[in-house]
């Protein structure tokens, strides 16, 4: 699907796919499947949580520092301050406001010496599993009671969830697995990292001109623009589409082959269908490891938003480009107080409703004001919807999401299934299908 979220004129838009008539599907009895949940997830958004509350604390206290969130271990969170003579103040007040949440860590080779290391405690990440575990299945019961789904049950096994019911299963299915997590993240334009990337990929005509890039069919680009006050933003980029590539038997599945392999016949490779984003992902990856300057640092990632080019362009296929943000979330779904699906009066097309709470409102504000000028990403379940460029704070905490497609059927469809998704709450982390069977 293709659809669009307007902010106080901002555009953003949402993919929409085909989804099979439950109807269609044959009923065969009642339906089990087992979920693991990646309970990580949630100790990472505390630490995220954490992260914005120490910045919060140096920004009143006026010392000046830098507050980071290392990949690894998880739950980890990194204090580093301009001037050591803070440091007994910092420590104070960690052991003052965050005593049962955090712990000290040892500090990474790759830490800057003078650095605080710490992570969310061991007691504390404990809690948070289990909340989260039961936060999930408290989520998926109203989804699914919100639905049609026939006699749900849904139980927490361990560190799995166990769902079943009498209903087909495909829509079923869907509804539970989308995770459902909107994050809105600041693009970090013109930095050195992409600028090294877009150097090392060349741009040549609009052709790259490493080798590699070239056989993976990835390019580099740059887009510029200047804001009100005429400085000058640059916005370095990679782009993909999806290909069929013959690759080693043993990456396949790896590199999320979407098409199942030709019988490989004693062959070294195979024939797959690799999706844009993961062509760029392995690429850089694989730079990575030649060359550890092109390690992604710890507090930023490349997310990637799907590309429809208009119809008048001379390669009108789908692509995926790229877009280095801030690891951290400015705003989240969790801010979001009221969803509806209505129609548009103009285009006749379905649209969700969107309100945000006090908080998300003033948040919102607050954060488009202090990126005017720059980008700021929409990310829906780890995809990047559109970055529009912030001309000016959005006010008001309104907003709408139009459902593309051209099947009027379809789009309600979607806008009903958003909306049970964003009145239910986001997964507090992904599930992943670990078995199915009928009974």
């Amino acid at each position: 699907m293709t659809g669009v979220l307007a902010i106080a004129g901002l555009v953003v838009l949402l993919g929409c796919g085909s989804k099979t008539d439950p109807a269609a599907v044959k009923r065969e009895g009642r339906l089990e499947i087992v979920y693991a949940i990646d309970l990580e997830v949630a100790i990472v958004d505390k630490a995220s949580d954490l992260q914005r509350d120490l910045e919060a604390l140096l920004a009143a206290s006026k010392i000046t520092g830098s507050v980071t969130q290392p990949i690894s271990p998880v739950g980890a969170i990194t204090v580093l301050l301009a001037d050591p003579v803070h440091r007994p103040e910092i420590e104070g007040a960690l052991k003052a406001d965050y005593r049962d949440t955090v712990e000290q860590r040892a500090c990474d080779p790759a830490d800057q010496a003078g650095a605080i290391c710490l992570r969310v405690s061991a007691s504390y990440a404990a809690a948070l599993r289990k909340a989260a575990l039961q936060a999930a299945v408290a989520t998926i019961r109203a989804r699914l009671e919100a639905t049609n789904v026939a006699n749900p049950t849904v139980l927490a096994k361990g560190e799995t969830i166990v769902i079943e019911h009498d209903s087909d299963g495909l829509a079923a299915r869907e509804l539970v697995a989308r995770t459902g997590k909107l994050e809105l993240k600041a693009v970090d334009d013109g930095s050195s990292y992409m600028m090294k990337l877009y150097a090392h990929v060349g741009d040549e005509g609009g052709r790259a001109t490493d080798p590699a890039a070239v056989a993976a069919e990835i390019a580099a680009e740059v887009e510029v623009w200047r804001d009100d006050a005429g400085r000058s933003h640059q916005d370095y980029y990679l782009t993909a589409r999806d290909r069929e590539d013959d690759v080693p038997v043993a990456e396949a599945a790896a590199l999320g082959c979407r098409t199942p392999p030709r019988a490989p016949n004693d062959q070294a490779t195979v024939r797959c269908s690799i999706a844009g984003h993961v062509a760029i992902t392995r690429y850089v990856s694989v730079l990575a490891r030649r060359d550890p300057s092109f390690v992604l640092p710890t507090d930023r990632q490349l997310a990637y938003e799907r590309v429809l080019p208009g119809r008048h362009v001379k390669d009108s296929r789908p692509y995926w480009r790229s877009h280095y943000l801030e690891r951290r979330s400015e705003l989240t779904g969790r801010s979001i107080s009221n969803a509806t699906s209505s129609r548009d009066p103009n285009t006749s097309q379905a649209i969700v409703l969107l309100d945000f709470n006090r908080h998300g409102t003033q948040l919102l504000a607050d954060v488009t004001a202090r990126l005017v000028g720059k980008k700021l990403a929409f990310v829906l379940d780890g995809t990047v919807k559109s970055a529009p460029i912030i001309n000016g704070a959005i006010r008001g905490g309104r907003a709408s999401i139009t459902m593309g497609g051209m099947d009027p059927a379809a789009q309600e469809r979607e806008a009903h299934e958003l909306v049970t998704v964003l009145k239910a709450g986001s997964l507090p982390a992904p599930l992943r299908e670990l078995s199915r069977r009928r009974w």
